[in-house]
């Protein structure tokens, strides 16, 4: 089954670790043409996003194809990647600061990152 259409909204809080999960799963769905995200979501997210949709990485292959639709709007990847950047700057200027600090350890969700 491949994804063309979805809609996420009505989701409260995600976790870091889960807001990583989604941004990678919405870039393993190459057929997606019509994303809506109706929902709160983390200023990690969208940077997550962001780095996944680069020309490099090869996730959202509609939007090279000019077929792509983000919260009812039309993107090319640049004005995508952008959009995504306000969202995420948006977000960070209206979070109050964090207090408590979270790092691999606290949360079993995030990989540690290996050292060489």
């Amino acid at each position: 089954m491949q994804v063309q259409t979805l809609k996420l909204d009505d989701v409260e809080y995600l976790t870091p670790a889960e807001s990583h999960h989604l941004a990678e799963a919405l870039c393993s769905m190459p057929k997606l043409t019509d994303l809506t995200l109706d929902m709160n979501l983390s200023d990690m997210f969208y940077s997550t996003l962001k780095a996944s949709s680069s020309p490099l990485q090869g996730c959202f292959p509609q939007i090279k194809k000019g077929n792509f639709r983000f919260n009812g709007l039309t993107y090319d990847l640049d004005s995508f990647r952008h959009a995504l950047k306000r969202l995420a700057k948006a977000l960070q200027e209206a979070s109050p600061p964090c207090t408590q600090s979270r790092v691999p350890q606290d949360d079993p969700e995030i990989p540690e990152k290996q050292a060489k």
